[in-house]
């Protein structure tokens, strides 16, 4: 009797250990369906849309191209518009190692270079 009791927990041990919860996968579909929401809403936000007008497309040229795109074309663009920054980045996407004070002296060292050419040497000066 004792080995039944013994049998009978060690099963019901092992049904539970065997049921474990699915995380929930999400379906091609419905991740086309959000990324082509995140563009669309991109898309319809109101400077993209003029920058658009005045490139000669209109909304519907826009919709028909992005039902061509492919599901991974889709989601890449869609990730790339988290990556854009609005206003773009300061010093073109170039960093200064120094940071915005070196972003700030780089011209003006620039410009005593370039001064110290034209008064003593009359050498090559630095435009970029």
């Amino acid at each position: 009797m004792k080995s039944l009791h013994i049998s009978l927990i060690v099963t019901g041990l092992l049904a539970l250990g065997n049921v474990c919860p699915a995380a929930p996968v999400e379906s091609t579909e419905s991740s086309r369906v959000v990324a082509l929401q995140k563009v669309d809403s991109f898309l319809s936000e109101q400077v993209v849309a003029a920058q658009m007008e005045s490139l000669g497309m209109t909304k519907a040229e826009v919709t028909a191209r992005l039902a061509t795109l492919s599901d991974t074309e889709l989601a890449t663009l869609a990730g790339q518009i988290d990556l854009l920054q609005a206003g773009g980045t300061i010093q073109g996407g170039n960093p200064h190692p120094s940071g915005v004070l070196g972003c700030i002296f780089k011209p003006v060292g620039r410009f005593f270079y370039n001064l110290y050419q034209l008064i003593f040497c009359w050498g090559h000066f630095n435009i970029d």
